[in-house]
């Protein structure tokens, strides 16, 4: 049997985070299709998927804290479900079994019933595989667009985000 693979910092094509949003867009290979103060939203290939890449930053130092990959939206079950997995496959294969896993429905929908689309757009699909690192989190799940969406997160800058996210709000009352 082999080996599982070693342990991978949480990185998305070598970002380096904490960037600022200027070194982002110079970094990113893809074309910058909105920007703000704490999000750049981009379009482009990742591999041979069109994929919405979204590059989050802290609200104050503006500083890189998550970066996440929007796929095509899906309008059958079946094509999103083979979708995910096999994103999840090639997560496996660079950080190994995930963490934590769901693969499910909420009451009344269950698999099977052709209802599934219905219960991924209200929320009521369970579809998430995810894998927590020593510096952060990569998470791989079926949103309620009818996407897979693959969210890269670096556990130092998103405190520092959430610190900042609370001072803020703190200092409006």
């Amino acid at each position: 049997m082999p080996e599982p693979p070693a342990r991978q910092e949480v990185q998305f094509q070598n970002i380096k985070w904490g960037s600022s949003p200027d070194e982002v867009v110079r970094d990113m290979p893809y074309t910058v299709r909105t920007r703000r103060s704490d999000v750049v939203d981009f379009l482009g290939k990742v591999g041979n998927r069109d994929a919405q890449i979204v590059a989050v930053f802290t609200p104050k130092s503006k500083a890189l804290w998550k970066i996440a990959l929007y796929f095509e939206k899906h309008s059958r079950w079946s094509d999103l479900w083979l979708d995910w997995t096999k994103t999840g496959i090639l997560l496996i294969g660079k950080y190994g079994k995930p963490s934590k896993q769901l693969s499910n429905f909420l009451r009344p929908f269950e698999e099977g019933d052709g209802y599934e689309m219905t219960a991924v757009r209200t929320d009521k699909a369970n579809y998430l595989s995810a894998w927590e690192q020593p510096d952060g989190l990569v998470m791989c799940e079926i949103s309620d667009s009818a996407q897979v969406s693959v969210s890269y997160e670096n556990k130092h800058f998103s405190t520092i985000g959430s610190a900042e996210s609370l001072a803020l709000e703190m200092n409006a009352l």
